[in-house]
């Protein structure tokens, strides 16, 4: 998905959706860098995916919140 359409979808979703995506994404993060120390390449993607989606969604909540 591209970016732009990433945010689109993201500025759509209410504040509590945002929430609890990345309480989600959190745990997801803390899983896959637990399992990183293997180094697979497969981890290492979703860890870096992982991180730029939750980046996102906290962007998308502080222009919510500043709102």
């Amino acid at each position: 998905m591209k970016r732009t359409d990433e945010l689109k979808e993201l500025r759509g979703k209410s504040s509590e959706a945002l929430v609890r995506e990345r309480a989600i994404l959190r745990t997801r993060l803390r899983d896959r860098a637990f399992k990183l120390s293997s180094n697979q390449v497969k981890d290492v993607r979703e860890v870096r995916e992982t991180r730029l989606r939750l980046s996102r969604v906290n962007a998308v909540l502080a222009e919510k919140a500043s709102a």
